[in-house]
């Protein structure tokens, strides 16, 4: 059978079937490299994730570290207590102490609608965690204010320092989520505002 056919078809055969195990060979070594490539990126993908799970880890560990000696009474004893418009109170009981404006009604009737304008909150939920609890506040009412109050009110929550205020010391971790401020009254003495806001107070065990 082999003697009918052509001797240069034999040879291509002959030819063939030689490469026929480099290929083979060439496609295994092929796959083996694209097996090792693939492994070597997983394991630099592995690498990555482990590197950004030790910097959140040593992050978290940071602001647990920064919040661990918070004050538990923070928003009470510092934002409760911190008195607003207190340059208008002022004005009015200076008017109220002249004589023509002693038993003026108007005088005294403002200054008991802003002693009734206070900051305080209310809890909207809580949610505990392992290492933390967070709770969900907003204001209880709108409160009035003026530009020295909305700087001492962020300074409060924020704890930036600014060239007049302080960072304030012992303050939990808070964050605003809904701020609203609308402009009530312009006069050449006095600006007020309406604040609404809501926060989270985060604190760690």
């Amino acid at each position: 059978m082999l003697d009918k056919i052509p001797q240069s078809r034999l040879i291509i055969y002959t030819l063939i079937l030689a490469l026929i195990p480099s290929v083979f060979i060439f496609l295994a070594i092929r796959s083996s490299t694209e097996e090792i490539r693939s492994i070597k990126n997983m394991c630099a993908q592995v690498q990555r994730e482990l590197l950004v799970q030790k910097s959140k880890k040593r992050l978290n560990e940071a602001v647990k570290e920064h919040y661990s000696h918070c004050d538990t009474d923070y928003l009470e004893n510092q934002l409760s207590n911190y008195e607003l418009l207190q340059e208008e109170k002022a004005q009015l009981k200076s008017l109220g102490e002249g004589s023509f404006l002693a038993n003026y009604s108007g005088v005294n009737e403002r200054l008991s609608v802003l002693k009734q304008n206070k900051i305080q909150f209310t809890d909207e939920s809580l949610e505990k965690h392992d290492s933390y609890q967070e709770a969900q506040l907003s204001l209880a009412s709108p409160i009035k204010i003026n530009q020295n109050d909305l700087k001492k009110i962020l300074n409060l929550i924020e704890g930036q320092e600014t060239s007049e205020l302080n960072s304030p010391i012992n303050r939990p971790q808070l964050i605003i989520t809904n701020f609203r401020l609308d402009r009530l009254e312009i006069d050449r003495n006095n600006e007020t505002f309406s604040l609404q806001l809501k926060l989270i107070k985060r604190e760690f065990s």
